[in-house]
């Protein structure tokens, strides 16, 4: 079994409880519903951890699992947006680069135009 059918396994499960809550609370039996909803809770957060593929203890607390996987995942997430932005700006530097060259090149060609018209020759700018 995967981690994503193993999620949505423990999903499913946690729908059909939360069914169960519903009705506990509609009957009025407040400690079966906070249970089940403890169990929606446990499952949800088991499901999401799956989905994540991080091993999680087989006890029913995962939630401090669950909480440093997200903090981690915000870092990973952190360090490859900082990695991007880092490339972001080298390519910037590499156009600001190409760009001054390319007008160097430019401007060293239009001197020479210049130079060109100014010695008597017809200017090719003109067309003539």
């Amino acid at each position: 079994m995967t981690n994503r059918e193993r999620a949505d396994q423990l999903l499913a499960e946690g729908v059909a409880i939360a069914g169960e809550m519903r009705q506990a609370l509609e009957g009025r039996r407040w400690n079966l519903a906070v249970r089940r909803a403890q169990e929606v809770v446990e499952l949800v957060t088991k499901s999401l951890l799956n989905e994540m593929g991080v091993e999680y203890p087989r006890e029913h607390d995962a939630a401090p699992v669950l909480t440093e996987a997200l903090r981690r995942s915000r870092e990973v997430d952190h360090l490859c947006s900082a990695g991007v932005t880092q490339a972001r700006n080298s390519l910037g530097r590499v156009d600001q680069e190409r760009d001054r060259e390319q007008n160097a090149v430019t401007d060293r060609y239009s001197r020479d135009l210049d130079h060109t018209w100014a010695a008597g020759r017809d200017d090719p700018r003109s067309g003539g």
